[in-house]
């Protein structure tokens, strides 16, 4: 037996120091940045399975890869379980800031309808500085303009 031999038995049966350390490396650096929450938990997932951490380390360092409007967001839910629950959580929240930032806005409808004529019964007048704006944590709520209360 040469040493080359001696080497893979050795791999075999402890496995690659350095892949261990080489994922430990990536998963710290592992962040969301711009990419959806689905693509990310794609990317770490295979390199969390090269590790041998606990389920509450894997949430933990997945939370902290998140970008932080996903962070703020998921603290109004229920801590997670699980990797799949957070990863799922996650999603659902992705998913709801990304539909509050698009540009289609059910709400907005409301600024393109004619203005009612005055005195005309069962018209419906709504000022442009109380429509609906939505924050990135996807609450959409009144925001009353203060100019229009000045005037």
């Amino acid at each position: 037996m040469d040493i080359d031999d001696f080497f893979k038995k050795l791999e075999e049966a402890y496995g690659n120091p350095k892949s261990k350390c080489a994922a430990l490396l990536k998963i710290c650096l592992l962040v969301q940045g711009k990419l959806s929450v689905s693509v990310y938990a794609a990317e770490f997932r295979p390199v969390a399975a090269e590790l041998d951490w606990n389920e509450a380390a894997l949430v933990h360092q997945f939370m902290v890869g998140l970008r932080q409007d996903i962070q703020y967001l998921m603290l109004s839910l229920p801590n997670p379980a699980t990797l799949v629950d957070t990863i799922n959580a996650a999603i659902k929240c992705d998913i709801r800031i990304q539909s509050c930032k698009s540009p289609v806005n059910p709400f907005l409808a409301l600024s393109s309808a004619p203005t009612p004529i005055p005195m005309d019964i069962g018209s419906v007048f709504m000022p442009s500085s109380l429509l609906p704006s939505c924050y990135c944590a996807c609450f959409c709520l009144l925001q009353a303009d203060s100019t229009a209360e000045a005037t």
